[in-house]
């Protein structure tokens, strides 16, 4: 067994379907495995699937996810301490959420949360921002009670805890209206004071040494949209970004990771 990325996205009833992109060749050259958690919220099954799996379901996506993570480690798939998870827009919610738990944080080596949908609470609450209004069918409303404890239950950004968490590669873009640029640097500076020596002013990825309780964290800004440059220089740099943090944070050499 070598190391594994693990995809999630669970929500809108979206299909998560294993396709063809460059940087899943790279990672497979060097003897990675890719995976796709089929989670609830999703539609991969079908209608019934999505609606399993939104507004007070929410938590299902979350489940599903950390049954995913052990699934893959009890059969062997991957080897102890090397599964990395990568979650982009709602799909940073639920791992992001996953995360705040202290028992899976312990068998994730690294995560890539891209654009993610972090702060959904205070998302939710401000009928004023884009799209708010039309989420209340997969979030819920917070004008609810019961709505507002669930999202305020989930929300990665509201649970923040102060245990260990993995590495952790967080993007933004500054023109997202969908996942605005401010959840995710909200979340990082949360990150940074909840958890002392978290990040600090120079962000690289660096292996952690006994004495120190946690992981590094890299926060990646760029002037794009939600879905990402537009050019493919700019996407295959931030494809290079993404694989190098990986390969960094488990602590991989570029000969290791060929053979």
């Amino acid at each position: 067994a070598g190391p594994c990325l693990l995809h999630v996205y669970g929500a809108y009833g979206s299909s998560m379907t294993p396709d063809f992109r460059p940087e899943h060749l790279m990672l497979l050259r060097r003897g990675w495995v890719l995976a796709w958690a089929h989670v609830r919220g999703g539609g991969e099954r079908g209608r019934a699937w999505h609606q399993a799996g939104r507004q007070l379901h929410k938590s299902r996506s979350v489940l599903d996810l950390s049954d995913a993570v052990r699934f893959l480690l009890a059969q062997g798939i991957v080897a102890p301490g090397a599964l990395c998870l990568k979650g982009s827009s709602a799909g940073g919610f639920t791992l992001g959420s996953l995360l705040n738990s202290r028992e899976d944080a312990a068998l994730i080596g690294a995560a890539i949360l891209e654009v993610p949908f972090l702060d959904v609470l205070s998302s939710m609450a401000d009928p004023l921002l884009p799209l708010t209004t039309h989420e209340y069918a997969e979030w819920g409303d917070p004008e609810y009670p019961e709505h507002e404890m669930n999202i305020r239950s989930l929300s990665p950004y509201e649970n923040i805890g102060s245990h260990s968490y993995p590495h952790l590669y967080l993007s933004c873009a500054l023109a997202d209206a969908r996942a605005p640029a401010w959840m995710t640097v909200k979340y990082a500076a949360r990150m940074r004071s909840r958890i002392p020596g978290y990040m600090s002013k120079n962000t690289g990825v660096r292996r952690r040494s006994p004495s120190e309780p946690h992981n590094a964290c890299v926060l990646q800004s760029s002037d794009s949209g939600h879905a990402g440059a537009a050019d493919w220089n700019s996407r295959s740099e931030e494809f290079a970004r993404q694989i190098s943090f990986l390969h960094e944070s488990l602590g991989l050499s570029e000969e290791a990771s060929r053979s």
